[in-house]
């Protein structure tokens, strides 16, 4: 996967960017975008997103709201 940029917060991306991948098996074209033009908002994003899809008992919401 090519970089989105140059630093630790680029690794960061593409680390996201390749969860994303595994998970989808593709990255969708708005992932890619707030990736690309805000970097830092699309890791607070799936920080977010981590968050709240975390297995239960830990995780916030049931399996079928989340998808």
């Amino acid at each position: 996967m090519a970089a989105v940029g140059n630093g630790p917060a680029s690794d960061a991306v593409d680390a996201a960017l390749e969860q994303i991948r595994r998970t989808h098996g593709h990255v969708p074209e708005g992932f890619r975008v707030l990736a690309a033009h805000a970097p830092e908002s699309f890791i607070g994003y799936m920080g977010l997103r981590e968050f709240v899809f975390r297995a239960p008992p830990a995780g916030h919401l049931e399996i079928g709201p989340k998808n």
